[in-house]
């Protein structure tokens, strides 16, 4: 059994959903009840569970599951945006979703795109965020990030990948270390398929290496990922560089286990070597900042890390609101 706890409008409208909702009311809604499935997991067994409702000038209702609480996991919707992604003069909705659930072993992003068609919204476009670092393991770039414009969706992230022979032309030599991983910056761009009715591919994903410079004076460029190996060059704050892989060695300093991280990167010259990876700035990506928190000191579990940055955007609209979620709405523009 459920109660309706009720409904809270929020402002920013009026939002132009569809023929018939070309005018409509937004509200935030929410139900609570019982859950008798999860009730042998846990006598806690109240969900919750929340809707977009919006109602148009001649009162007509519909609705869009915006996220449930439950003993046995959560699925909160973190964001919502509208705007007219199609050009077709209505606006479509975006929300941003964090899964989390005691079967699951990390939390999960998903971006999904709705669009009302024949007063039902369908699902135009979906994207799960997460990135991983290795199997089971996060990566330090946590989640993809997602730009939405007038134009289409633009994609990117940092990739982490086994080696092969080569890497953007490089010769990658295996190293004795406990993590070697070649690193790409990989961009997507999806755009409106009228035919098909969703966004699709515009081309297949793109790689390029991560841009870099050295952010201090004398850092010495060597042959191995190890401070004692020979040096082969000095380099000055602000050279540029290319990122072509992660090199990580757990070691035990005082009976305590830290990360000793390498970058393999290449100059402007041509000239490949390592790095200590906290003698590099990452610039050019949307990730940078966060990439330079986390090599700055870097975690030894990346479970752990927690590092924040926006990873959605929205830009470039004629009209558009934005919603961020915790608790209730905070306000919107």
């Amino acid at each position: 059994p459920a109660k309706y706890i009720g409904i809270e409008q929020l402002t920013g409208g009026a939002y132009n959903m569809g023929i018939g909702f070309d005018s409509s009311v937004f509200y935030w809604g929410e139900v609570i009840g019982k859950d008798d499935v999860s009730s042998h997991f846990s006598s806690n067994n109240v969900y919750r569970e929340n809707y977009l409702v919006f109602v148009n000038p001649q009162n007509k209702v519909i609705y869009l599951p915006a996220g449930t609480q439950s003993e046995r996991g959560d699925n909160i919707c973190q964001g919502v945006y509208f705007a007219d992604m199609t050009g077709d003069g209505y606006q479509e909705i975006v929300l941003y979703r964090s899964l989390t659930g005691k079967e699951m072993d990390e939390e999960v992003r998903l971006v999904e795109v709705y669009q009302l068609v024949e007063n039902q919204f369908q699902l135009i476009f979906e994207q799960r965020l997460n990135i991983s670092f290795a199997s089971m393991v996060p990566s330090p770039a946590r989640y993809k990030f997602i730009d939405i414009q007038p134009d289409g969706i633009r994609i990117e992230y940092p990739q982490y990948a086994s080696c092969g022979a080569t890497h953007f032309g490089e010769i990658i030599k295996n190293q004795e270390v406990t993590y070697q991983k070649c690193m790409s910056w990989v961009t997507e761009t999806f755009t409106w398929d009228k035919v098909s009715h969703r966004f699709n591919h515009f081309y297949q994903p793109s790689s390029l290496p991560l841009r870099a410079k050295t952010n201090q004076n004398g850092s010495f460029l060597r042959e191995q990922p190890d401070i004692r190996s020979e040096s082969i060059l000095t380099l000055q704050s602000g050279m540029r560089l290319k990122v072509l892989a992660h090199l990580e060695k757990i070691v035990t300093i005082k009976n305590k286990k830290v990360a000793r991280i390498f970058f393999l990167v290449k100059t402007n010259d041509g000239t490949i070597g390592y790095l200590p990876s906290s003698q590099i700035t990452f610039v050019k990506s949307q990730h940078a900042a966060l990439l330079n928190a986390f090599y700055t000191k870097p975690l030894l579990l990346k479970h752990h890390w927690q590092g924040k940055m926006d990873f959605i955007r929205l830009s470039g609209f004629e009209k558009e609101a934005h919603w961020e979620v915790t608790v209730n709405f905070s306000s919107g523009k």
